[in-house]
């Protein structure tokens, strides 16, 4: 749970939101990772925060609000933090990027 502003949040990854993240991006989420050894850019880091934001108990913020709270977010929690906590939903949502066999 991320806690911004008196409102809470939550990191929720489908493959749709996926999809989305690696369309705007132009780039696939594990080339992504690994060609940054998950160390994201912060505009990367944004778009992933944006397209997966949920307020708690409700839909998806529009994209243009989910940016503008990632940028709280990392002014406020810290680059590391907020890295490690989309990581952390993206392993938890989509195991099937993790997969070993």
């Amino acid at each position: 749970m991320l806690e911004i502003n008196g409102k809470t949040y939550e990191l929720k990854y489908t493959v749709g939101r996926i999809r989305m993240i690696e369309d705007t991006l132009g780039i696939s989420l594990m080339a992504t990772m690994v060609n940054a050894n998950g160390m994201l850019s912060t505009s990367q880091l944004c778009n992933f925060i944006a397209f997966g934001l949920k307020e708690n108990g409700k839909d998806y913020v529009d994209f243009n609000e989910g940016i503008k709270i990632a940028d709280e977010l990392l002014e406020k929690k810290g680059y590391a933090n907020i890295t490690t906590t989309v990581i952390e939903a993206i392993q938890r949502d989509c195991p099937f990027f993790f997969q070993a066999d």
